[in-house]
């Protein structure tokens, strides 16, 4: 009994054999490559490509003064931008106070021109309270005149009456045109019994 161990079959002899029963001008498939296609570039990808990979020292030498006048520029605009809205809130701001202040000198104005119109018609209240006690009825604005009776160079009388009972006159100024009205009665004790009317203007 042999003891040399069994031989193993030959690879080559089988690659022979399959050899020979594959078709005339058959060719091994290549075998597939682990390594990823490299797709290829343009001219331009690749400019770009080197100009976002290359030192700052490589690049335009004009860029970073472009940015800075564009930066510059853009501080320019904002600055003035901020002035013009800083002088319109300044105009808008004088323009409220000449009118607050013109509103204020036209109020006093009125003011004081009812206050010496009201001081005049308190003047015709004792006038007609003395010839109502002379002559037993009340006095015409013409009779008040003849005893005296003034008004100031911006005042005039408007309108005025008078009965045994009863007197009315209406007094103007001139300056403001403020009007003022005051009655006065047989029972009336003093001038604010009848205080005066006043209105800014006649309608």
């Amino acid at each position: 009994m042999s003891t040399n161990p069994p031989r193993r079959p030959s690879t080559l002899s089988a690659d022979k054999f399959s050899a020979a029963k594959r078709p005339i001008g058959w060719a091994p498939a290549p075998r597939a490559s682990t390594r990823p296609a490299e797709t290829p570039m343009t001219w331009s990808a690749r400019t770009a490509a080197a100009a976002a990979t290359a030192p700052s020292g490589a690049r335009a030498p004009g860029a970073a003064a472009v940015r800075r006048r564009v930066v510059t520029k853009g501080i320019i605009k904002s600055g003035q931008d901020s002035q013009i809205v800083t002088s319109l809130i300044i105009a808008f701001v004088l323009v409220v106070i000449v009118v607050a202040s013109v509103r204020v000198r036209g109020g006093m104005r009125v003011t004081t021109s009812k206050d010496a119109v009201t001081g005049t018609l308190t003047a015709v209240h004792e006038k007609q309270s003395t010839f109502r006690l002379l002559n037993q009825r009340f006095a015409t604005w013409r009779e008040l005149q003849a005893r005296g009776m003034r008004l100031s160079a911006d005042q005039a009388v408007v309108k005025s009456n008078a009965t045994a009972s009863h007197w009315f006159i209406s007094v103007r100024d001139s300056a403001t045109g403020v009007i003022c009205d005051k009655t006065g009665e047989l029972f009336d004790e003093g001038p604010n019994d009848h205080r005066a009317v006043c209105r800014d203007s006649e309608r």
